[in-house]
């Protein structure tokens, strides 16, 4: 089964109709197959963010559930390898690291809206 890791843009994306990439989000999870889901832990924070205030944490942790996401802690080989990202692709922001990380080391593809992400991980893919 193949796998693939979601940066936290596509589940914002997914949860918030007015966002850019709603439509895709929705699309991508109506068409997903039987792929396992990854999202590094923190990309699961950084959706957070937005909805904590207003007390809709429980809404991601619904979507998670029933998207069947698993959530991928940070160890120290991800953080070691984020930080190389990191230092290596100067462009490339500390969460994004993490995400392509937790990628990189579960040998999923990345699944982000962001085109400079997007780019870096498939060079080195």
């Amino acid at each position: 089964m193949a796998a693939v890791a979601l940066d936290a843009d596509v589940v914002i994306g997914l949860l918030n109709a007015d966002d850019a990439h709603h439509r895709q989000a929705v699309a991508f999870f109506e068409k997903r197959g039987d792929e396992r889901m990854l999202m590094a832990m923190s990309a699961y924070a950084e959706i957070l963010v937005g909805l904590i205030d207003k007390d809709r944490a429980d809404l991601v942790d619904a979507v998670v559930q029933r998207a069947r996401i698993e959530l991928v802690p940070m160890g120290k080989a991800i953080a070691v390898r984020a930080a190389k990202l990191r230092a290596t692709h100067r462009a490339l922001r500390l969460p994004g690291a993490f995400g392509l990380a937790t990628a990189l080391e579960h040998d999923a593809e990345l699944i982000t809206f962001d085109k400079r992400l997007h780019r870096i991980a498939t060079d080195l893919r």
